[in-house]
C-alpha cells in the first residue's frame, strides 16, 4: 500500500493513545455547544449512530488493481448495499489535505476528487488538518504551524464542496488529530467520539490478522448504541470488513449535520458513552 511518510504506523508512535482523552472539560453525558443533547433529544431510530472516519484518502500502491484507495472500497460498499436494503447509510470523513490538494500530485487530484464523490454521495467532509501532528505538542512550539495545519484543510475542504452538486453544504466539521484539546478551531465545529475500538490494529503487520478484525467487529457491534459518534479510520479492514459488518449487523449510520442540530461554533459530543470513558 502507498503511504507517505507519517503513516499509520508512525502516527501510532507519536502519542500513547492512553493519554488521548485526558481532555479538561468534557466531563458530561453529552453536549452540544454548551446544552445537553441526548440520543433521546436526537430524531434517531434506536439502531441509528454516526459513523465517522478519519485518515483517509489513502490511496493505494500505484500497481494496485481496481479501486485506487481505501475510500473508494468504503464508498462503493455502502452505496451497493443502499441500494439492495433501501437504507441510506451516510458517513462523515475527516480528511488530511496532504492527502487531497486539488493542486497537488496526481494522487492529490484522485483524492480530491474521491472526495468530491463523496459529497454528491451525501456523504459529509471534515477537516482532520494537512500532516497529523500532534497540535497540542506542536502548539507549545509552533503556534503559526498549527493555525496553518487547520486553514489549509478547511481550504481545501471548501474547494471540495464548491467542485460537488452541493456547494453549498460545508458543514464546518474539524476533528484534531489525537483528539487534541486546543481552541484554535477556525470557525469550525469540533466533533469528538464516544465509540473506539481501535480498527488501527489491524492493519502493518496484523493486515491478515483475521482473528483481529473479527474481534474488532464484534467488539464495535457490541459497543454502540443510539446516537453514538463512532471512530474508524481509512484502512483496508475497516473499509472490507469491519464497517460493513456494522451495517449488517443493523445499525444505520448518518451524516452528523443531518441529525444534530447545529446553531453555532463549538463542541460536537454526542451518546450514551462520552468521553473519557473510551476504550484505549
Amino acid at each position: 500500500y502507498f503511504y507517505k511518510p507519517s503513516d499509520i504506523s508512525q502516527k501510532m508512535k507519536r502519542l500513547p493513545r492512553r493519554n488521548f482523552f485526558k481532555i479538561a472539560g468534557v466531563t458530561g453525558l453529552s453536549a452540544l455547544f454548551g446544552c445537553p443533547v441526548g440520543p433521546t433529544a436526537l430524531n434517531l431510530p434506536e439502531n441509528g449512530c454516526f459513523i465517522t472516519i478519519d485518515d483517509g484518502p489513502v490511496a493505494y500502491d500505484p500497481e494496485h488493481n481496481g479501486n485506487q484507495g481505501h475510500m473508494e472500497d468504503i464508498l462503493n460498499y455502502v452505496k451497493q448495499f443502499n441500494g439492495i436494503n433501501g437504507t441510506s447509510n451516510r458517513y462523515t470523513f475527516f480528511v488530511e489535505g496532504r492527502y487531497c490538494d486539488p493542486n497537488g500530485d496526481d494522487i492529490n487530484k484522485w483524492g480530491f476528487y474521491v472526495c468530491v464523490e463523496a459529497v454528491n454521495d451525501g456523504h459529509e467532509i471534515g477537516n482532520h488538518t494537512q500532516n497529523h501532528y500532534n497540535l497540542r505538542e506542536l502548539q507549545k512550539t509552533d503556534p503559526d504551524l498549527v493555525k496553518e495545519e487547520i486553514l489549509l484543510t478547511k481550504d481545501i475542504v471548501s474547494q471540495i464542496y464548491a467542485a460537488s452538486n452541493r456547494p453549498n453544504d460545508n458543514p464546518n466539521l474539524i476533528r484534531f488529530p489525537y483528539f487534541a484539546s486546543i481552541s484554535e478551531k477556525e470557525g469550525q465545529r469540533m466533533v469528538w467520539t464516544n465509540v473506539d475500538k481501535q480498527d488501527y490494529t489491524a492493519a502493518g503487520d496484523n493486515l491478515y490478522n483475521m482473528e483481529l478484525v473479527d474481534r474488532i467487529k464484534n467488539a464495535y457491534i457490541e459497543a454502540i448504541q443510539k446516537g453514538d459518534i463512532v471512530l474508524t479510520h481509512d484502512l483496508r479492514n475497516t473499509g472490507l470488513s469491519i464497517i460493513p459488518a456494522i451495517l449488517e449487523a443493523g445499525f444505520e449510520s448518518y451524516a452528523i449535520t443531518k441529525k444534530v442540530p447545529l446553531t453555532s461554533s463549538g463542541l460536537i459530543n454526542l451518546g450514551n458513552n462520552a468521553p473519557p470513558h473510551l476504550s484505549f
